[in-house]
């Protein structure tokens, strides 16, 4: 409890400047990233494992000096270091190295290209950055107290008592220091995150930070006010650039990655995280004009089969590529067995060239690598250059800067996120003439394979991800869950096609062939540049793809309507007939006729009284046709605890089974009165109080809605037993709420709870807190969008 008394509010950037005119300066150097002249023959290793956290600062930003000119400095400070340093010597690059003792031979070797020491202030973590700032523009190190008393160098600056707030610091930074520093990088870095500073300071960086909650707390910090000065930063410097580091640093520390990368994203910059990555100015030194992936040819169709991709996350961060994940999971013997994609940052390219030579040169014809995320960096479409005025200009040199870089890499497929709107993820193909599939999505986010797999412009495939990871839980309890979702998205018609998300942090490649055993021989893995290709060989011979709900719920004596997509994959124009055979009463379609040009998608509503068990549809063109059948549930109006007023049509967009969706406590429960004949259960000392339902996250556009909870009580209990919500995906802000009471939900009967709520676009989460008052089951949540106003009671 003093813990959380000691919290900061989470900061609030204040919203502007907003619909302003971006900033368009030269780059005064070729590539996105500076990059370092090519290495020296000989390499300076020095050995910083061990030695005190000031005195690797000051050896760093030493570093960043002396490899201005051109690389000749090396230091050992992660695990893998020496890993692609003997990368470059076996390649060629670096022909011999030299180890160095302690800084004070540095010092001695290099003296004659440092000015002087910039001491930092110990009591105020911003004076890190500034004075990492004033180095790198006057050519100096930075020193704490104790290392200034040590070495007695010229003092350049002595930051010592000059602010009480970090803001001050950034803020004199900003004002005194930006006209002599690069305006097409900028890093937001926690102040005792070093081992970047040699690539910042040789670059001569912007570095800031924006506390969080918890360091929010301390005496010298101000996160309102932090974050507000960032946004005159980002506002100040031209669009699409990269932000370096990351804007986090532990659980409270930092504003945050989903916040963090919502500021850059309405900027227009994108952030590549680089944490402690070190030796950038050797790295980025290495010149490769080209990449090229094995490309071994698709396996030939089955019809039978259901067919999957691994994607494996996390790739855009440099640290994951360089220390911390993906050298471990590279050396599994388990890799080469089976088709796996390998997320990778097309700025690799740039910063890490030798690295990404080690990977590509060491692949199996069973690795292929695809661009994260979601480009050449990190950002969320859905926000990017909100702040501008035209912000798909902003958006469209973003895709062309990710083009570029994807083509040196031989990059032809993206892993994308933060995208809910569909014309975001079209404009990636429209914009990237080679690209051959979009893999949308950091886990489950669509609750059917509809949705799921579809075309988009140019035929170009969509694969969203049909599995989500659960941090905490046991080995063998993944991989049955993650077995069970997989079956769950699996259509009743073969061939399919499926994204198997695959969250680094928490996978190793052993499991992902257990699941591949236990899901049978009617599922196949391959690469995802085949999973493409095999879903265009079906797509083509079928001609048309309607894309349909794969279910649909109404509500009884409400009219109903839906939407669903048809798009040619023919040759040649065609002549689409549509009727309605059963299903609905009363019912329309709109158009009924319709001509289809090659490669385009357009769509049709359905509307009705929704009657029977199905609805069902006949789709004819060309002499062909096709029958197209939607179950229906239609659920009582008794059931209702409530009436359901002001909805004369409801429009249905999804629903959503509770055992499937994401939980922090519960089990799941077989129960023949449920819908699905499964439910997800809240049970007093064996379940946790808290979100037992939550997610899913799905894109929904802006809108007046109604979720429906079908819930009951299992056991005897009063007062408060749930609150039941909806909001944006995340949590902020939240668009509806209802306590529910024991005595509104009779034991042993489910009933259906309605919360109409207005979204303002993007993702949506619907929740259910359990209090723990009462044992419950949760059936399902589904969700209309009230498309009419006139006023039923109910």
């Amino acid at each position: 409890a003093d813990f959380k008394r000691r919290l900061a509010p989470q900061p609030r950037p204040s919203g502007f400047p907003r619909d302003i005119e971006p900033v368009r300066e030269p780059r005064p150097f070729p590539d996105i990233f500076p990059r370092s002249k090519p290495p020296a023959p000989e390499l300076m290793i020095v050995d910083l494992r061990g030695r005190l956290p000031d005195e690797q600062l000051m050896v760093f930003t030493l570093q960043g000096i002396v490899n201005r000119s051109r690389p000749r400095i090396y230091c050992l400070f992660n695990p893998t270091d020496e890993l692609w340093l003997d990368w470059m010597i076996k390649r060629g690059w670096i022909k011999r190295t030299t180890k160095v003792g302690p800084p004070e031979e540095l010092l001695r070797r290099f003296g004659d290209e440092v000015k002087g020491m910039v001491i930092y202030d110990p009591r105020l973590p911003a004076s890190k950055n500034v004075a990492t700032m004033i180095a790198a523009v006057e050519n100096g190190v930075v020193l704490s107290p104790r290392l200034a008393e040590r070495f007695k160098l010229p003092v350049l600056a002595d930051l010592r008592g000059r602010w009480g707030k970090d803001v001050d610091a950034y803020r004199w930074a900003f004002d005194n220091l930006w006209d002599k520093l690069n305006h097409h990088l900028i890093a937001c870095s926690h102040p005792d995150h070093l081992g970047l500073r040699d690539y910042l300071v040789q670059n001569r960086a912007f570095i800031f930070w924006v506390s969080g909650p918890v360091d929010g707390a301390e005496e010298s910090a101000s996160p309102d006010e932090e974050v507000r000065l960032v946004e005159e930063l980002l506002a100040r410097m031209p669009i699409n650039i990269p932000v370096m580091s990351y804007p986090w640093a532990g659980e409270g520390v930092g504003m945050g990655e989903g916040p963090g990368v919502t500021l850059f994203s309405e900027f227009g910059k994108y952030l590549v995280g680089s944490i402690n990555c070190t030796n950038l100015s050797v790295h980025s030194g290495i010149r490769i004009e080209r990449f090229r992936q094995k490309t071994p040819p698709a396996p030939k169709l089955q019809r039978d089969k259901v067919y999957i991709s691994f994607i494996i996350s996390d790739g855009d961060n440099l640290p994951v590529l360089t220390t911390n994940n993906f050298p471990k999971l590279w050396r599994s013997g388990v890799r080469g067995e089976i088709p796996l994609g390998w997320t990778i940052s097309p700025s690799a390219y740039m910063l890490i060239p030798d690295i990404v030579d080690y990977y590509y040169s060491t692949a199996s014809e069973n690795d292929r690598f695809l661009a994260a995320v979601s480009g050449i960096g990190y950002m969320y479409p859905d926000s990017y250059g909100r702040r501008f005025r035209d912000r798909i200009s902003v958006f469209d040199g973003f895709l062309e800067q990710t083009g570029r870089y994807m083509d040196l890499m031989d990059l032809r497929e993206i892993w994308i996120m933060g995208a809910t709107d569909s014309k975001l993820i079209s404009r990636y193909a429209e914009r990237i003439p080679f690209l051959r599939a979009i893999f949308p999505d950091y886990g489950r986010r669509v609750s059917g394979y509809s949705q799921a797999t579809y075309p988009t412009y140019g035929n170009v495939p969509v694969f969203h991800a049909v599995t989500s990871w659960r941090k905490g839980i046991p080995r063998e309890e993944q991989i049955s869950r993650l077995v069970s979702e997989i079956r769950s998205m699996t259509p009743d018609e073969r061939p399919a096609f499926l994204h198997v998300f695959v969250l680094n942090w928490f996978a190793d490649l052993a499991m992902l062939k257990e699941i591949l055993h236990r899901l049978g021989p009617e599922y196949m893995a391959v690469r995802p540049d085949h999973l493409a290709e095999l879903y265009l060989r079906e797509m083509r011979s079928r001609e048309l793809l309607v894309r349909k709900p794969d279910r649909l719920v109404g509500l009884e004596g409400v009219p109903l309507s839906f939407a669903l997509s048809i798009h040619s994959f023919a040759p040649s124009r065609r002549e689409i007939s549509l009727a309605l055979l059963g299903g609905l009463e009363e019912g329309s379609i709109e158009p009924d006729e319709i001509p289809i040009e090659p490669a385009q998608t357009v769509a049709v509503v359905i509307s009705g009284i929704p009657s029977g068990e199905a609805v069902i549809l006949s789709v004819s063109w060309d002499g062909k046709g096709e029958e197209v059948s939607i179950p229906l549930e239609i659920l009582p109006s008794g059931e209702l605890i409530s009436p359901v007023s002001k909805v004369g049509k409801l429009e249905f967009v999804a629903s959503f089974e509770a055992a499937d969706l994401p939980h922090r406590s519960g089990e799941r429960m077989e129960d023949p009165e449920a819908i699905g004949e499964e439910a997800w259960a809240a049970v007093r000392g064996k379940a946790e109080p808290g979100f037992v339902i939550y997610g899913p996250y799905s894109p929904l556009g802006e809108g007046s809605y109604l979720a429906l909870f079908r819930l009951k009580r299992l056991s005897d209990g009063e007062g408060i037993i749930a609150t039941l919500d909806t909001c944006v995906g995340g949590g902020s802000p939240i668009t509806s709420s209802r306590d529910l009471k024991a005595e509104e939900l009779p034991k042993g009967v489910y009933k259906l709870i309605p919360l109409p709520f207005d979204h303002p676009g993007g993702g949506v989460e619907t929740r259910v807190i359990w209090r723990g008052n009462a044992d419950i089951a949760v059936d399902q949540i589904i969700l209309w969008r009230v498309v009419s106003s006139s006023s039923t009671g109910r």
